[in-house]
């Protein structure tokens, strides 16, 4: 399929898209598969989108990088260390809230490391709505 050219972005329907993603976003080329795409995923791919603009691609680089070696380094597997990713965390988090998902206030990933419930659980204590995605990042558990 051909690229989309958007204003400041370009889309690309079932270009190269890492195993287990649904999309991906390199500047502002954002590459999704068809079966995953949806108002969320364009949303939280067009905040990396966002994010690149704003950092440019050696800051985004290092940020994102040194977020998912911090994660590594503190236990967790690949997905538990890719969903604490402090720029992944804020991406998801806006697109909840710009497409009305009712769960920005439990953004958390389970202790076990396995990534964000499939539902939405009831926020864990100390959490409130408002709080920004760095600071839900932080209160987290630790693995074990």
């Amino acid at each position: 399929m051909p690229i989309e050219r958007h204003a400041g972005w370009w889309l690309w329907i079932d270009g190269p898209v890492p195993p287990g993603s649904g999309g991906i976003t390199l500047g502002r080329l954002v590459i999704v598969r068809s079966r995953a795409i949806g108002p969320r995923l364009l949303r939280h791919e067009l905040e990396h989108v966002r994010q690149w603009r704003e950092l440019g691609v050696v800051r985004f680089g290092a940020r994102y990088l040194a977020g998912y070696v911090r994660g590594r380094l503190r236990g967790y597997p690949h997905i538990g260390a890719y969903r604490r990713i402090p720029l992944e965390i804020e991406a998801e988090w806006r697109a909840r809230r710009a497409t009305g998902d009712p769960r920005t206030d439990t953004l958390i990933v389970d202790p076990s490391g396995r990534g964000l419930p499939r539902r939405a659980a009831p926020a864990p204590e100390g959490t409130a709505r408002g709080r920004t995605p760095i600071a839900l990042a932080r209160h987290r558990a630790r693995p074990r």
